[in-house]
């Protein structure tokens, strides 16, 4: 893809950012299939390729309190984006997608600011990306990167 360092889908209604995203759900599909044809218990389960639905991917009511004050999936992404100078889509994948409410939380204190996530969640099973589909999905990242906005960058 671009330089040639990796491969990219070409889904022409995706959003250009999330094309290098295939090549993960590839790997994935043909270790299954392999795996299972040598009766081994697949470690990578195959993905889907059918987006989800679109009643699956909503954002919670707020991304939680940050010292004290409600702040939405896109409040958080764009300051967070500000202050570490990466996107907002590889936030959602990279920083979200791996990190518990409650490691978040850790991650807030140790910068000197309290997090608290929104009730009804479990803080230690709970990826904050989760909270986040809607807003992850429309930058082609997240859980619901398949619903993600389309790009028109083919003819």
């Amino acid at each position: 893809m671009l330089t040639g360092s990796t491969t990219s889908g070409m889904n022409c209604s995706l959003n250009y950012a999330s094309q290098p995203k295939i090549s993960d759900y590839f790997v994935n599909d043909v270790l299954a299939t392999l795996s299972a044809a040598a009766g081994l218990e697949p470690r990578c389960s195959a993905p889907s390729y059918e987006p989800p639905d679109p009643a699956d991917c909503v954002d919670a009511p707020y991304f939680g309190k940050i010292d004290g004050a409600q702040n939405s999936c896109a409040q958080i992404l764009a300051f967070a984006a500000a202050s570490s100078h990466q996107p907002e889509g590889t936030l959602c994948d990279q920083w979200l997608g791996i990190s518990t409410l409650s490691a978040l939380e850790a991650q807030f204190a140790k910068g000197g600011t309290s997090y608290e996530p929104p009730p009804g969640y479990n803080p230690n099973t709970t990826l904050a990306v989760d909270l986040c589909k809607a807003t992850c999905g429309a930058l082609g990242a997240g859980p619901c990167w398949l619903q993600g906005k389309t790009t028109a960058w083919c003819s």
